[in-house]
């Protein structure tokens, strides 16, 4: 069976134990079937058993009530699990599709230019995070132009727009750092090791959005957006923490917990007179503030 068919497989055990309360064996065979996918017993548990030990999903069996359920607190984000689902399996659909490259590009085109400058390191980082060995780089500081060394421990590699980054301690700063990875070259994995940590990464990223992570209090944030603008936030929400508030005729509010990180003013500068910041009166200053010198270049 392909990637693509055991990838979709996967998401619709893991959509009918979500929805359905402590849903039965035979209750998630059913549910497969009403897809056409008509498995065996022993293929059902090899696929709980897989997305339990190699994608972390923690699906457990409760005797009192003769059913699954996921165990949220020892599991990896579902959303993070499906996409990496989608991720790997979309090679397949697309080749399976058009089998001719030349005519494939002329009926598909992907999210902008993709920078690819740093993708190389992606194994050796990732080689090096599974023996907890430190690594060692140049990196570019885009300020100063200069390139500089750095030993880290890595501990975790996130995408965010197109670019990838690596998380991990610092040696030279004594502290987290994060390291855009298209910034760093001459990358090499140390023979010293270093100890292993429990670093959890949904929790450092739970609160900001993108990458950059200030060592400040998570805050209430309030935005107003137009009607039309807000269809595509209910669509397509800006943070997991967004809820809904109020709305009137013309606009609707949301809440998000978030740290106020140079990300979140993009988003938000980025949706420009289609929302407002209510509230911090921290942020809303730094929105017009940001306004302000933009004005003054188009003054003339």
């Amino acid at each position: 069976m392909s990637a693509h068919r055991t990838a979709k497989r996967y998401s619709l055990i893991l959509d009918i134990i979500e929805r359905k309360k402590h849903p039965t064996f035979e209750d998630i065979k059913d549910h497969l079937v009403q897809y056409d996918f008509e498995i065996s017993a022993r293929t059902l548990q090899r696929d709980i058993a897989r997305i339990r030990d190699e994608f972390g999903m923690e699906i457990c069996y409760s005797r009192a009530s003769h059913g699954y359920y996921i165990d949220e607190s020892n599991s990896v984000n579902k959303n993070l699990f499906l996409k990496f689902i989608e991720t790997s399996t979309k090679a397949e659909l697309i080749n399976r599709s058009i089998h001719d490259s030349k005519k494939l590009l002329q009926v598909i085109q992907f999210d902008g230019y993709t920078n690819n400058y740093g993708s190389q390191y992606i194994e050796d980082v990732l080689q090096a995070i599974d023996m907890h060995k430190k690594i060692k780089f140049l990196h570019h500081n885009f300020d100063t132009n200069q390139y500089k060394e750095h030993i880290v421990h890595p501990y975790y590699i996130k995408e965010y727009k197109n670019r990838w980054y690596v998380l991990g301690w610092a040696e030279t700063y004594n502290e987290l750092r994060t390291f855009g990875m298209d910034r760093i070259q001459d990358v090499i994995i140390m023979k010293e090791g270093y100890k292993k940590v429990n670093f959890d990464a949904l929790a450092y990223f739970k609160d900001i959005i993108g990458i950059n992570h200030p060592k400040t209090k998570v805050q209430k944030i309030v935005l107003r957006f137009t009607a039309q603008q807000a269809k595509y936030i209910w669509a397509l929400p800006l943070h997991p923490s967004q809820q809904f508030i109020n709305s009137s005729n013309s606009t609707e509010d949301f809440e998000f917990q978030l740290k106020i990180n140079y990300e979140l003013i993009q988003e938000i500068l980025a949706l420009r007179e289609h929302v407002e910041v209510l509230s911090p009166l921290i942020l809303r200053n730094e929105i017009k503030a940001v306004i302000k010198a933009m004005s003054k270049q188009y003054a003339q």
